[in-house]
């Protein structure tokens, strides 16, 4: 449903989906399963360049239904292999 409705989708039907997967599919999955789903998308659309869809769009759509923007950043710096005390 992310791929199709909020992936490769735009305008009103993408932000109808972003409503209700907020409103209501993530709140049956419990935190383990709301985690996995999180991660699954920032792996599948983040991870690497895709010419087919707005790496933006998916963050923005990540923040709509209430991923952290901590969440994010801690996957940024994982993947890019960086630590906060990482100095030059």
């Amino acid at each position: 449903m992310f791929t199709h409705f909020i992936a490769y989708d735009s305008g009103i039907a993408q932000k109808q989906m972003q409503i209700f997967l907020k409103d209501v599919l993530l709140q049956l999955l419990t935190p383990e399963e709301k985690s996995t789903f999180i991660n699954t998308i920032i792996d599948r659309f983040l991870a690497v360049p895709n010419d087919m869809i707005s790496q933006k769009s998916i963050v923005q759509a990540l923040l709509n239904i209430e991923v952290s923007a901590n969440e994010l950043m801690l996957y940024l710096q994982k993947g890019l292999c960086l630590n906060a005390s990482d100095e030059d």
